[in-house]
């Protein structure tokens, strides 16, 4: 899935694949929805060049966050 994140003057380009896992549940437990990503790739554009690839463990710790709170959201919405 290829989303982008607008954070400053930056705009994040950003490629992963969801896995969601979905249980049933029971008579007396609910149906339950679990999932996990793995980003693929990340492209920054803005002020420093368009489409540089980055890791996201060389952006800094609040957009790091910012991103993967982004794609949980995004996955839930989904739902």
């Amino acid at each position: 899935m290829e989303i982008e994140i607008e954070i400053g003057d930056l705009t994040y380009v950003v490629l992963f694949t969801e896995s969601i896992y979905y249980s049933e549940g029971t008579y007396d437990t609910p149906e339950d929805y679990e999932w996990e990503f793995e980003i693929d790739e990340i492209t920054v554009h803005g002020e420093y060049g368009d489409g540089q690839e980055v890791l996201l463990s060389d952006l800094k710790q609040e957009v790091q966050h910012e991103i993967t709170e982004y794609i949980d959201r995004k996955i839930a919405e989904s739902l």
